[in-house]
């Protein structure tokens, strides 16, 4: 998938070091954002599946010899909310989709988002906000799928 002398990628041309310098600006903005919404390091991890050493060697444009795992680059995207075509582009791959906007927020979700943001927001606070998120997504996952609205079919001749 990737060329080992990080010339070419799909049959288009890719300066390796415009890449690694775009690519480290594209994770710090996120790792930024992330923390503007009160994500720490390990939270980040969490929700992207992405090692927190992987994403710091990312913004160090540290890849050593290769280029950065596609899927922990998408799952990285895909745990912090951001269109991977965005990751593409800084890494000078352009696909064929054009980048998305972002979904947005629900106004309740960004008075908390803020919230978690707000320096004068007691560290108290925030954690039983993080609290709440958490307990709502394990009770999303937990919850069974609703029952079927068809009539039940009575058994027949007994």
């Amino acid at each position: 998938m990737w060329p080992v002398n990080g010339t070419y990628v799909g049959g288009v041309a890719v300066d390796r070091e415009l890449a690694k310098a775009n690519f480290a600006q594209f994770i710090r903005r996120a790792l930024q954002a992330a923390r503007a919404r009160g994500l720490t390091d390990n939270n980040i991890r969490d929700s992207t599946g992405v090692g927190v050493s992987t994403f710091h060697r990312w913004q160090r444009q540290d890849w050593g010899p290769g280029w950065p795992d596609l899927t922990a680059v998408i799952g990285f995207c895909t745990g912090l909310g951001i269109p991977e075509e965005d990751a593409f582009a800084a890494l000078g791959l352009r696909g064929e989709r054009q980048p998305s906007a972002p979904a947005p927020l629900d106004p309740d979700v960004r008075k908390i988002l803020q919230r978690l943001a707000d320096p004068n927001v007691s560290p108290g606070e925030k954690d039983a906000i993080r609290l709440m998120f958490r307990s709502l997504a394990v009770h999303a996952e937990a919850v069974p799928p609703k029952p079927s609205t068809r009539p039940r079919r009575r058994p027949t001749g007994t």
